[in-house]
């Protein structure tokens, strides 16, 4: 899949799976994020979208991205680390995987990172840890 294919997936994925897509009217109680952060291999595949869904629900989208593995890690009071393998939803297109999770930035859980590998080797340059919302990158 080259690049642009890829682009115009995300755009048409987004377009129909972010809160309030489609519609025009929205219910008082219904809100709609628009945190998101992007990030790609070198190589350009995969590339990676992190949602910030709202209420501590976020959605991950891996396109180009075959045989990863997903981990989710935080730590809870700093001292009890915690390590979840994420399993991607059913829908989407073969090439795109979707994760949903739950994170909520606290004193307690300060951070969270997202790991990823393949065949049991990590790869350090897709992963990345947020500190305290998706604007604390490292």
């Amino acid at each position: 899949m080259t690049k642009s294919i890829a682009l115009q997936a995300v755009c048409c994925f987004l377009l129909l799976f972010l809160p309030g897509a489609g519609s025009s009217a929205q219910t008082p109680s219904s809100t709609v994020t628009e945190k998101a952060r992007h990030w790609s291999a070198e190589s350009g595949l995969p590339q990676l979208f992190i949602i910030d869904r709202g209420s501590g629900d976020y959605r991950l989208l891996v396109i180009g991205g075959e045989r990863l593995v997903v981990t989710y890690r935080t730590e809870l009071n700093s001292s009890v680390p915690v390590a979840r393998v994420l399993e991607p939803i059913d829908g989407g297109a073969p090439c795109i995987r979707i994760y949903d999770f739950r994170h909520s930035f606290s004193r307690s859980t300060i951070w969270m990172g997202l790991e990823f590998s393949r065949d049991g080797n990590i790869l350090p340059e897709l992963g990345r840890t947020f500190y305290g919302s998706l604007d604390g990158v490292k």
